[in-house]
């Protein structure tokens, strides 16, 4: 299933399931200037991204089976990318101001990889937050308000 919604101007989504099967992609993109994507390979897979205001960029990339993704961007100028590969991940940002960016990698090693679960909320502006996660069941939470935080996390 995919479905994209788009108002206001100069918006581009692209939605990629390749060789997917009961998996779900939604774009909603309210505004100006947004650029989402998600490509989806594997089974069970669930992809949201939703931007209002201007200038977002979001990029969704999920393989093997049962993650999911849930990216919601307001004002101006918001970076977010996930990438999942194993099962059972789920990762959710939320980015509401000018020029955050947030970087969510979730990988697992062998039979027993995957079970990660991340959560990103950014306010505020160019606040910077970078999750990688590798292995079995590893979990974040980072919350950033301000300027010019940074945050990185590796598991």
């Amino acid at each position: 299933l995919s479905v994209i919604e788009q108002i206001g101007s100069i918006h581009g989504a692209l939605v990629g399931q390749y060789a997917s099967f009961n998996s779900e992609a939604y774009i909603y993109q309210d505004g100006s200037y947004h650029e989402a994507t998600i490509g989806q390979e594997g089974t069970g897979h669930y992809a949201r991204i939703s931007q209002t205001g201007m200038y977002h960029s979001a990029d969704i990339s999920q393989a093997d089976m049962y993650n999911e993704a849930d990216i919601t961007q307001s004002g101006e100028g918001n970076l977010s990318t996930i990438v999942q590969v194993s099962w059972y991940n789920s990762a959710f940002v939320t980015q509401d101001g000018f020029k955050n960016q947030a970087t969510v990698m979730q990988s697992g090693g062998g039979a027993m990889g995957g079970g990660h679960m991340v959560i990103v909320n950014q306010s505020g502006s160019m606040n910077t937050a970078n999750v990688t996660q590798s292995g079995f069941a590893g979990s974040a939470n980072i919350t950033q308000t301000g300027h010019g935080n940074t945050a990185i996390v590796h598991q």
